[in-house]
């Protein structure tokens, strides 16, 4: 009976179970070399039994146990076959059920653990982020995940990438050359810039140089004008070349002027709705920029409706945002992490502080006398009694201030500060100034008021010094002010202007007419060096009275112009004064039609004395000029 009856399969009996029978007794099994049988279906999720013993003495082996069919559980896995030695393996034991908020083997996840899954790695993207959850069936839910802004995340979505990966912003070679005739394939670096070396430019029209069989070519237009192209010499403008490389003379008009709704001169930035196809974006350097520019009357851009939105990554921190970029708002390691830091804040991509590079320095408040400039600090008076601060015998007690100077106001002794009697080490005491004055601590003579004392230290808060002729500042009855009381050099020793031999003076003001240091006419250029060598300025008129000074005493002497400094070089058609004063409710009589630029070179007014009326002129051209020597003062 025990060869026969030498166990209970394992197998049968978790079958046994599993489909929800009982037994008090083990029951015998063949063991002779029969297949074993398939297990039973699993009941709550327990998997099926294994399969039959093979026979011990050289029995045929055990065929393999089938797998237990799920309840509620998962499937248990198919025993293997029996050796014919050994019982057939046991089939799938029970599987840990999802929702243990435990991360078991096959899980993705579960619960709350994500098995240390992010938006990143799970999506594969690097530039994810937001929150990665996990569905009641285990499986993880990317659907909280959003694209953040960084280089690399595959999308150019901050102002400082040209491209980001296959995101090229719709560009080409043709834009990264700025040229239509450019070919191949544009690329973006690792640091999110536009690779143009695999792009080439041939010869064609767009590679912005004039082929003989083109008009032009970009803004090569072969010497053209709108002169030579209409065959017409009166007319002016911008003359352009379309994308055929066919001159454009749409913009060519005749006498271009501002206000004629077309951008047909260098001076103009737009004219009316001509805004040459500038956006805000462009003009703002700035892709997330939004608006639209207008024009001015004096055709300049308007940027008054364009604005950028404030975002992370926008270099200018928000009232959201801790920091943006270099701007901490003023925030420092010791303002974030108190007194006794130092160091460099940092500014994560998402516009939080960071602080791994502050560190611990010394400072007032430490509790350390340990800076040059500290007196004490806390309780640390660096060796220092009331008898070393005070003088020999004084007693009491030193305190430290919280800016860690010593305080000895409880220090007492026959000398101190407080006792109205200036001591060694005190300015003043009290009443008493140690024969001071204001005089003598300004160093003026002329300096009035009262002094006072505080903690034993002079304050000259009280103290000032009245205006003077001869202190470089033009006060009320002064026509200038040197900083001297010699005359002779421009101001007298009564503060009264002072006009070379020969110059006449209107108000405060000298005005003379000269010539070169040869006597000879010269440039603009040369006369308002000659103007300045002297101290002097190229005359500037500004009211009737001047107008009448110059006419009057050149009236009926000559015919010849004088050379004045009134100029439009800086920007065409816009006069203006070489020291930057403004005209006021002066009107310049300008000859009739004139300014007219003649020749496109006329950039320097002449006063014309013959007609008591200017003359834009050649700057190159040789007259005699006025000069103006305005009121000295030393400090203005």
């Amino acid at each position: 009976m025990l060869a026969r009856f030498a166990w209970i399969s394992t197998a049968l009996v978790l079958a046994a179970c599993a489909e929800g029978m009982a037994s008090s007794e083990d029951e015998p099994v063949d063991t002779s070399g029969s297949s074993g049988e398939a297990g039973a279906s699993g009941l709550a999720g327990a998997g099926g039994a294994g399969g039959g013993a093979g026979g011990i003495a050289g029995g045929p082996a055990g065929a393999a146990g089938k797998a237990g069919a799920p309840a509620s559980g998962s499937a248990g896995v198919a025993g293997q076959a029996g050796s014919p030695q050994k019982a057939g393996g046991a089939g799938g034991a029970t599987a840990t059920p999802c929702g243990n908020g435990k991360l078991d083997a096959g899980e993705p996840c579960d619960g709350a653990d994500l098995g240390g899954e992010t938006c990143a790695t799970a999506t594969g993207k690097p530039g994810m982020v937001g929150e990665l959850t996990c569905t009641a069936a285990c499986a993880i839910d990317t659907s909280g995940c959003t694209a953040g802004l960084s280089c690399g995340d595959g999308v150019a979505n901050q102002a400082s990438e040209d491209c980001d990966g296959g995101d090229l912003r719709k560009k080409t070679c043709a834009d990264a050359l700025s040229n239509a005739a450019a070919q191949g394939a544009l690329a973006c670096t690792a640091q999110c810039k536009l690779d143009a070396s695999g792009c080439s430019i041939g010869p064609a029209c767009g590679d912005q140089k004039k082929d003989p069989n083109e008009e032009c070519d970009a803004k090569d237009l072969g010497g053209a004008t709108c002169a030579s192209a209409l065959n017409d010499p009166d007319m002016q403008g911008t003359l352009s070349c379309t994308p055929g490389c066919k001159l454009d003379e749409s913009k060519c008009v005749k006498n271009p002027k501002c206000g004629d709704g077309a951008k047909n001169q260098a001076s103009e930035q737009c004219d009316g709705a001509d805004l040459g196809q500038a956006t805000c974006k462009s003009l703002l350097s700035d892709v997330n920029a939004t608006g639209t520019p207008k024009c001015t009357a004096a055709c300049a851009y308007d940027l008054g409706d364009c604005s950028v939105p404030a975002y992370c990554g926008d270099k200018k921190k928000a009232a959201s945002e801790a920091c943006d970029g270099a701007d901490f708002g003023g925030a420092t390691c010791a303002s974030v992490l108190g007194p006794g830091h130092g160091g460099a804040l940092g500014c994560g991509s998402d516009c939080k502080i960071q602080t791994a590079n502050c560190v611990v320095v010394a400072a007032c408040g430490d509790g350390t006398k340990n800076q040059a400039s500290e007196q004490c600090d806390g309780a640390d008076h660096g060796g220092a009694t009331c008898s070393s601060i005070v003088g020999q015998g004084s007693q009491g007690q030193l305190t430290c201030n919280a800016d860690c100077t010593l305080n000895a106001s409880a220090c007492t002794a026959s000398a101190f500060c407080g006792n109205g009697k200036v001591d060694a080490g005190e300015s003043c005491d009290g009443a008493d100034f140690g024969g001071k004055t204001c005089a003598t601590v300004l160093g003026d003579s002329k300096a009035t008021g009262s002094l006072s004392c505080s903690s034993c230290a002079l304050v000259s808060s009280g103290c000032s010094i009245p205006p003077y002729c001869g202190d470089g500042k033009l006060a009320a009855g002064e026509e200038c002010d040197d900083g001297n009381v010699a005359g002779g050099d421009g101001c007298s020793a009564t503060c009264v202007a002072e006009c070379l031999p020969g110059e006449l003076k209107l108000g405060t003001h000298c005005y003379g007419e000269y010539a070169d240091t040869s006597g000879n006419p010269t440039s603009w250029d040369g006369a308002k060096a000659a103007c300045e060598g002297m101290g002097r300025h190229l005359v500037t008129i500004t009211s009737s009275a001047e107008a009448d000074l110059v006419w009057d005493e050149m009236s009926g002497v000559t015919t010849q112009g004088r050379w004045i400094g009134y100029t439009d070089r800086a920007v065409e058609g816009t006069w203006s004064w070489i020291t930057g004063e403004a005209s006021g409710g002066f009107i310049p009589p300008w000859d009739s039609g004139e300014p007219n630029d003649a020749g496109g070179n006329e950039d320097c007014a002449e006063f014309l004395y013959s007609y008591r009326l200017w003359n834009d002129n050649s700057c190159s051209r040789a007259l005699y000029f006025w000069c103006e020597a305005e009121p000295i003062v030393k400090f203005p």
